[in-house]
């Protein structure tokens, strides 16, 4: 074969490789009441969406290709960085240049296709430094422990 048929074929290839869809991971994301509570009196309902956003990206992203077929999560802890727009409002004088440390606390259940649990764990991370805290958006550390529940999961269940 020579060099003008290879590029073509393997131009090919990488198409089909890339328009086959991949098995979907379907995510299912649970608050406790605390932490409903939280975001229904504290941090705004707004706030939601960007937060199970941020943890089902993770999850789908990292789990693609592993055995997990459904996971359901439950955020049991969760701090923004920065003020939300919620909380930028309810207090006179807070600034969206203000910042602290976050949090994202789960716990996690892994299924396969058949529905049998793969793996059952928690998770939680919380910057230790809040030196970091300073050039993050809203909800860095959120994301961060939700990159690592995602890991997490995916070593459980190779």
């Amino acid at each position: 074969m020579t060099l003008r048929l290879m590029v073509p074929a393997a131009l090919v290839a990488l198409s089909l490789a890339l328009a086959a869809p991949a098995a979907a991971v379907e995510v299912a994301v649970t608050l406790t009441p605390a932490v409903q509570e939280k975001f229904d009196e504290e941090l705004g309902a707004r706030e939601l969406p960007i937060v199970t956003g941020i943890l089902t990206r993770s999850l789908e992203r990292r789990l693609q290709g592993t055995p997990v077929a459904r996971v359901e999560v439950t955020i049991t802890g969760a701090t923004p960085n920065r003020p939300t727009l919620e909380q930028l409002g309810d207090t006179p004088g807070l600034s969206f240049e203000s910042y602290g440390i976050g949090l994202g606390q789960f716990e996690a259940r892994a299924l396969d296709a058949s529905g049998a649990v793969l793996a059952e764990l928690d998770h939680s991370y919380q910057e230790f430094d809040i030196a970091w805290a300073r050039q993050s958006g809203v909800w860095r550390d959120f994301g961060v422990a939700a990159d690592g529940l995602a890991g997490k999961i995916a070593r459980a269940t190779r």
